[in-house]
């Protein structure tokens, strides 16, 4: 994780990071279901993009560094990627957010772009 914020923060110019904070205490969390439980993840951290669409309209970035690849890591990533994210964009009123898994922190950088390419174009 600390390779992912070192990375982060060498995308604010480039490729417009607004801000991102670890996720750790801030009471954050994603709801998602594993073998029938309810369960909440807390994903590793949360940034902000500048992308063009304004100063007041930010993409908002759950971000998930993973190791190795359970059948837990999985039902979270799928609640937060396939449930979580398209749900909050629905409402359009919590901003627009997208998911990104981090697998090789040395790959941060495309990981994150690819995930801010399937953004929203707006939030109402």
């Amino acid at each position: 994780e600390h390779d992912v914020a070192r990375r982060l923060e060498e995308m604010a110019k480039a490729d417009g990071l607004h801000a991102y904070v670890k996720n750790q205490g801030l009471g954050f969390g994603v709801p998602y279901r594993d073998s029938g439980q309810s369960r909440t993840y807390v994903p590793d951290f949360i940034a902000t993009f500048h992308d063009g669409a304004g100063a007041d309209d930010l993409v908002h970035v759950l971000i998930e560094v993973s190791g190795q690849r359970d059948d837990n890591n999985k039902a979270r990533v799928s609640g937060a990627l396939d449930l979580w994210v398209p749900a909050v964009n629905a409402h359009c009123g919590l901003g627009r957010w997208v998911f990104a898994e981090v697998t090789d922190p040395f790959d941060v950088h495309n990981t994150i772009r690819a995930a801010l390419a399937t953004a929203p174009t707006r939030s109402t």
